[in-house]
């Protein structure tokens, strides 16, 4: 679903990946030890219900873009393989 656009290694050490999700998002990841990530992590539940909102978000704007492109013709199949997701979903989706 997500394409990697590329994978470096931090002046730390650690390993950075830059995704794109079908919908444009861009999105970094950084590998951490465990360690590491509890001495900085001090957000808690707040950072995981930001994570939440960000992934209903995008999959929103990925069922307004592909109603939109039903609307415009195309078949469930083919906005399926556009989108990068399976046709049932996208049946799902016009159901409402």
């Amino acid at each position: 679903m997500r394409r990697c656009l590329e994978t470096r290694i931090t002046p730390e050490g650690f390993k950075r990946r830059r995704y794109q999700s079908p919908t444009g998002v861009r999105s970094t990841t950084i590998e951490v030890p465990v360690e590491v990530w509890q001495a900085v992590n001090g957000r808690g539940a707040s950072y995981i219900r930001y994570a939440q909102a960000m992934f209903h978000e995008e999959r929103q704007s990925l069922k307004r873009q592909g109603l939109a492109l039903v609307a415009s013709g195309l078949s469930q199949r083919e906005v399926a393989r556009r989108l990068g997701v399976q046709a049932s979903t996208v049946n799902r989706w016009i159901k409402g």
